[in-house]
């Protein structure tokens, strides 16, 4: 579908200065045909095709069985209700960056803190209350905090510290990437802050981009 809307903007814009340059040259019922044309496809591209619009929200900290999660929430913000406004196979992928950490994780789609989702969500429908992705949590008191997926839970280790999610006391670049069916890649920078508790917050002059 984005392939097509690509071919009719391109195609109704090319359609639309042809007619409307014929048209400064001399009026004919061709070039009044050709402009209206490439004006109703480049117009029809734009309002026709509706298409997801996944958005990640504001972080939220949040207490589940005596720990820290840090969570966003990603929605569908799409204004259309029609099938082809659904994100659908939505796989997020974060990126820890810190001074002496580097790590990639496949996010956990989650809604309670023991409710694992693994792999992609099948669908984001619009208008929908959305999920929530889990990034990371923290034992208060504690001054390691650890990123947090599926594999957390399924290695039955003591409190879901694993150790290979370890994150040490400092601060670090969080890359939420997500990719599926019906849109284009969104991806959106954050900052984790592990200290004396755990906070993720929007990096300066950072905001979603898409691709």
């Amino acid at each position: 579908m984005a392939r097509w809307r690509q071919i009719c903007q391109v195609g109704g814009l090319a359609l639309f200065v042809a007619g409307l340059t014929t048209l400064l040259v001399d009026t004919n019922t061709l070039a009044v045909i050709v402009t209206i044309l490439g004006g109703s496809m480049l117009a029809g591209s734009f309002l026709r095709w509706p298409s997801p619009d996944l958005v990640i929200g504001k972080p939220t900290v949040s207490r589940f069985q005596g720990v820290d999660v840090v969570r966003v929430r990603v929605e569908n913000a799409s204004l259309s209700h029609e099938d082809q406004a659904v994100a659908r196979s939505i796989r997020a992928i974060i990126q820890f960056e810190g001074a002496t950490v580097s790590l990639r994780i496949e996010g956990k789609w989650a809604d309670e803190w023991d409710t694992v989702r693994v792999g992609r969500l099948e669908a984001i429908p619009p208008g929908d209350d959305g999920y929530g992705l889990d990034v990371a949590f923290k034992w208060p008191g504690e001054k390691e905090c650890y990123a947090l997926n599926g594999k957390n839970f399924a290695t039955g280790v003591d409190g879901w510290r694993l150790y290979e999610h370890r994150l040490p006391d400092e601060s670090y670049s969080v890359i939420i990437e997500l990719t599926g069916k019906g849109f284009k890649k969104q991806t959106q920078t954050f900052t984790l802050t592990n200290g004396d508790s755990i906070s993720l917050g929007a990096s300066a002059g950072e905001e979603g981009s898409s691709s």
